[in-house]
């Protein structure tokens, strides 16, 4: 088969998309030796290309115009049938008509379930191409059950239509141990022992807002709390909140972490939490829990499913739950301990091989069903 990919969001860094995009086309020249892929970006001059160039039957497209109401459906669907492709396999979005069969990737329903914190411009045009996109689709795939069940009542669809190919993380997620060389790493991003973390775009949804209250009711001194992310729709606000917290001097706001550094800022963690309001799977804690840092995490939408008893799980509408959450999770060693060994375990079920070898499959159901 001929099979092309919008990679845009490889282009993306920090971004759910850019992480799980480059996971799946990384491992994909791994284990299939029989297809051929076409790759649509929009900026091929990215690093990240540069590892691909030299790829056998994988070959780099730019996509014209950049604009994705425009790109989606004209620069999309006109390389469809240039490149004379099987399968197209897109991230949400996909052409109206394009030549061969159609798989999208849908993480979530995040634009519906909590729109708020979405620009107003994507939420008028979002949902009723995703929803489009849907139903077109000869296959939805999605991370996690959770996903899929919000996906097939959304958008109408047949439970078969929608598999779980779940997600992975990459082999660099293990404990970086203490020593000089995960110190220079924390000193790059102003970290010292002990601290917080949390890992994720700036975005309302990810409620920090929520976590910054928690952190104020610890009083535990000496403690950072440190959030890494690139700034997203909502950061400036949480940017205020933090000017105007008592706590403000404890409180880093360290950027986009870069990606080869994430490993050892995640293990130097004493406890690492994330708190979101929705997830249709959510990364980074389960990359903490593979660096042996305890999490604490969510009990909602996929976060249970995914990280099972590998996280103390709490209502992230509680800042006095976060906040007790995270005061065991730092004090108690013997759960601190446990968290450590459940959390390793854990995340050993999840790799981008797995994900790669059931997106081949679902590649071939989807052109000759």
């Amino acid at each position: 088969m001929r099979i092309g990919i919008d990679v845009h969001a490889v282009e993306r860094d920090g971004s759910g998309n850019c992480t799980y995009m480059r996971g799946l086309v990384q491992a994909l020249a791994g284990v299939d030796h029989t297809n051929e892929y076409t790759l649509y970006g929009t900026d091929l001059s990215h690093p990240f290309y540069a590892r691909l160039r030299a790829l056998k039957r994988f070959e780099l497209r730019a996509l014209w115009p950049r604009w994705a109401p425009l790109r989606i459906p004209l620069g999309l669907a006109g390389r469809s049938i240039l490149d004379g492709l099987d399968l197209l396999h897109v991230q949400y979005g996909g052409p109206f008509w394009l030549r061969g069969r159609l798989v999208s990737t849908i993480h979530d329903v995040g634009f519906i379930e909590v729109s708020d914190t979405f620009p107003a411009f994507e939420r008028l045009w979002m949902p009723a191409l995703i929803r489009a996109t849907a139903r077109r689709a000869a296959l939805v795939l999605t991370g996690s059950e959770f996903a899929r069940d919000q996906v097939v009542g959304w958008a109408g669809l047949r439970r078969e239509r929608v598999r779980v190919t779940y997600n992975g993380i990459g082999p660099e997620f293990v404990p970086v141990p203490a020593g000089p060389a995960r110190d220079a790493v924390l000193r790059r991003y102003g970290l010292r022992a002990p601290f917080v973390l949390s890992v994720g775009r700036l975005n309302a949804r990810k409620n920090l807002r929520r976590l910054i209250e928690a952190f104020e009711r610890l009083v535990v001194p000496g403690l950072q709390l440190a959030i890494g992310g690139p700034a997203h729709y909502g950061s400036d606000a949480l940017r205020r909140r933090v000017e105007e917290s008592p706590a403000r001097a404890a409180i880093r706001c360290i950027g986009f972490i870069a990606d080869p550094d994430l490993p050892a800022v995640m293990s130097g963690a004493a406890v690492f939490v994330y708190p979101s309001l929705f997830e249709g799977f959510g990364l980074p804690p389960l990359e903490a829990a593979a660096c042996g840092t305890p999490v604490v995490a969510s009990n909602t939408s996929a976060l249970p499913e995914i990280l099972g008893d590998a996280a103390l799980l709490v209502d992230p509408h509680s800042a006095e739950g976060l906040a007790s959450a995270l005061r065991r999770a730092l004090t108690d060693e013997s759960l601190r301990a446990e968290l450590r060994h459940r959390g390793i375990a854990r995340a050993a079920h999840f790799s981008w091989e797995a994900v790669a070898r059931r997106c081949v499959a679902a590649y071939a159901q989807a052109v000759t069903s």
